[in-house]
């Protein structure tokens, strides 16, 4: 007869188990990837959610994708929508207390037509880092910006008693030259005034004094004198849209460079300005003994043909 087989005991676990202990690993080392590798989220508070599909709408810089929106909702009050995205990784430096956000979608205005290609792709969100502490909610943008912050200039106030074409984005002018654009308008505290704020490009803010003048650019001057018919105007577009000109003395006593807080006037001409350059005057009464019919009040008073 055969011999009786001897039954042992294999010491340690079975090898069975390894297949459990793998599937384990594996599905803890993609949960660890997909979390490591996953960006920051944020929210965004707009008026209304007009071009925004929560899956679809990306959010680029640069017109690069670095992030999509997630979903959307109602704030508590129902007077924002409130938007959830998620950023790429790399991106997360950019969520700073200055960042700005906007929807990019087709639009009309001064500059021209913006955004096309918009109508084919959709509406995206757009991104400008800023500086500050690091953030999660921000307020968007309803409109575009006119001046990226990163670009190099000065910001200034004009008050004036009339708006007249101006309007966000109007050029600025400096003899000729485009040099700024007009950032926005508001009524002063006084509700007989308006303020224009407006912000001048390097290197022309560099001319900015206290003695700078500012002056309506709409429009055309025409003025008929001895060498014939003048007409003259700063360009097509401020012409048509609106636009402020603006000059510097060459040198003027009591000039100031520090414009901070300063509040410039914005006349309605350049003529008006030089109305107002005679700072010595004097009063007169005069006695006609003819008519002086065709007389009116503004008359220039003139001695050899200077005023």
């Amino acid at each position: 007869a055969p011999p009786e087989p001897v039954l042992r005991r294999r010491p340690g676990p079975s090898l069975v188990w390894l297949i459990p202990l793998l599937t384990a690993l594996i599905g803890g080392w993609l949960i660890y990837r997909t979390l490591s590798e996953k960006g920051p989220a944020l929210t965004i508070s707009f008026l209304h959610a007009e071009g925004i599909e929560a899956g679809k709408t990306r959010i680029k810089y640069k017109n690069l994708d670095i992030g999509v929106v997630e979903g959307l909702r109602f704030s508590d009050d129902f007077a924002r929508v409130l938007v959830h995205a998620r950023l790429n990784k790399e991106a997360a430096p950019f969520l700073k207390r200055g960042t700005r956000f906007w929807v990019v979608k087709p639009s009309l205005g001064i500059r021209g037509v913006s955004g096309l290609g918009t109508l084919v792709s959709g509406a995206f969100i757009e991104i400008e880092p800023g500086q500050g502490a690091a953030e999660t909610n921000f307020i968007g943008l309803e409109v575009p910006p006119v001046v990226a912050a990163t670009e190099a200039g000065r910001r200034i106030q004009l008050v004036t008693t009339r708006l007249g074409s101006i309007d966000r984005g109007s050029p600025l002018y400096y003899q000729g030259i485009l040099a700024g654009e007009v950032l926005g308008y508001e009524m002063a505290n006084d509700y007989r005034s308006v303020l224009v704020h407006a912000f001048v490009k390097e290197p022309f803010d560099r001319l900015l004094r206290s003695s700078t003048r500012f002056w309506h650019a709409s429009g055309v001057e025409v003025a008929l004198g001895a060498d014939g018919l003048r007409v003259q105007t700063e360009s097509l577009q401020a012409m048509l849209f609106g636009g402020i000109a603006f000059d510097t003395p060459d040198a003027q006593d009591g000039a100031s460079e520090d414009t901070d807080g300063l509040v410039f006037t914005l006349f309605d001409d350049r003529r008006s300005i030089e109305e107002r350059a005679y700072a010595s005057k004097a009063r007169f009464v005069l006695h006609f003994q003819e008519s002086v019919r065709g007389l009116a009040v503004g008359a220039p008073v003139e001695s050899r043909g200077t005023r």
